[in-house]
């Protein structure tokens, strides 16, 4: 349970440690597939692809995956007799194993074994809930090997299917719309699709994903409208409105966003942080140092009262703390005061050093938190040798 806690966070090293202690107390943890599946993560972190492989493979075997292999090939021999009334329990792991093998095939260039191993799996699991999950795979490893117009037919019979599940309908169209952008170069059946998708939720999620595809093909005033009519599903949404103002920027309307920004200030309740970082940013992005200092005061005040409420230091407050030092910094440097600025980045590397220490070395997160790292000791770097 423990590592499969760890995997959900991404922190692999933890996965890890919770992997060698349960097999410690039981080796029994063996006849797991879970314990295969996780193991798999943890060995990929570590770039040993091929062992991440075969710990798929042993998943694959354990007696009730294996009998239920075994099955399907008996009933393969005497020809059609229909799908296995009862999968097997666990048929969603099982299912999850044969995808991410696929994937590590490829990781490895061996096309040919990452179609088999999707084959079996569509073997299997035929006529079930799973088979559409994997016919979208199917249809991603024809798009990968170049074969869009199979991709495209078989996107079509499940996209068209009275019997899949919205969800599955809409990963099928996002895979159509992204063989239409990158292999056919087709901006128009590229935005098609996702009008089709905002068409079929009218709700946050679909406007927003549809805004994404008019910023991927370089629309932002189309991108604007579609985020401002998800605000308008969830008004006061700070991400969303942090999103808005940031896509006008991308029109060089600078002046727009500041007033968006400032007026969503305004009118938002009271936690206003992720606003005030945004638009000071901006400011200083402006070179307009003084305003982008008081709005970073506001922040650091309010951050403080939030504080005295709660004593708990958590990484999200601490990665905010980075944030917010990080820009103090460069209004420093704008106003060209070096010793506060480097003073200010040097207390942003001492709560970079403690973010990491607590997110471990191998999770997706703390990858990310170690190019935040990198960034803040070469600004420190860059201005010691001033």
């Amino acid at each position: 349970m423990m590592a499969r806690i760890g995997l959900e966070r991404d922190d692999v090293e933890a996965a890890e440690k919770a992997l060698d202690e349960a097999l410690a107390k039981d080796f029994e943890v063996r006849k797991n597939p879970y314990y295969f599946f996780i193991q798999s993560f943890v060995l990929e972190s570590k770039d040993r692809v091929e062992d991440a492989k075969d710990a798929l493979k042993k998943a694959l075997q354990v007696p009730r995956f294996e009998s239920v292999r075994n099955a399907k090939k008996k009933k393969k021999k005497k020809k059609k007799s229909g799908k296995i009334s009862k999968v097997v329990d666990g048929a969603n792991l099982m299912v999850k194993i044969y995808e991410r093998l696929a994937k590590l095939h490829h990781t490895l260039k061996q096309i040919g074994d990452a179609e088999s191993t999707i084959r079996e799996a569509l073997e299997i699991f035929e006529g079930t809930a799973q088979e559409t999950e994997l016919r979208i795979v199917e249809s991603r490893q024809a798009m990968e090997r170049g074969d869009a117009h199979k991709a495209l037919k078989l996107l079509a019979l499940l996209i068209q299917s009275s019997d899949v599940s919205e969800e599955t309908w809409i990963q099928a169209t996002q895979v159509k719309a992204d063989i239409y952008l990158k292999h056919r170069k087709h901006k128009k059946g590229f935005i098609k699709c996702y009008q089709r998708i905002s068409q079929r939720l009218r709700n946050k999620r679909g406007y927003v994903l549809l805004g994404d595809a008019y910023m991927r093909i370089h629309d932002p005033t189309k991108a604007i409208e579609s985020y401002e009519r998800a605000l308008r599903e969830q008004p006061g949404d700070v991400a969303l409105t942090v999103l808005i103002g940031n896509t006008m920027m991308t029109t060089h309307n600078y002046q727009a966003a500041v007033e968006y920004f400032e007026s969503a200030l305004d009118s938002h309740g009271q936690d206003k942080t992720a606003l005030r970082l945004a638009l000071a940013e901006l400011l200083t992005r402006l070179k307009r140092w003084s305003e982008a200092q008081a709005i970073l005061s506001d922040a650091i005040r309010d951050k403080k009262r939030r504080n005295n409420n709660n004593t708990e230091e958590t990484t999200a407050s601490w990665i905010e703390d980075v944030h917010i030092l990080r820009i103090l910094t460069n209004v420093y440097f704008g106003n060209g005061d070096d010793t506060q600025a480097l003073e200010t980045i040097q207390k942003a590397n001492s709560i970079q050093d403690k973010i990491l220490s607590r997110l471990g070395q191998n999770s997706n997160a703390a990858i990310a938190q170690k190019k935040i790292a990198a960034e803040i000791r070469c600004v420190i770097g860059t201005y010691i040798c001033l």
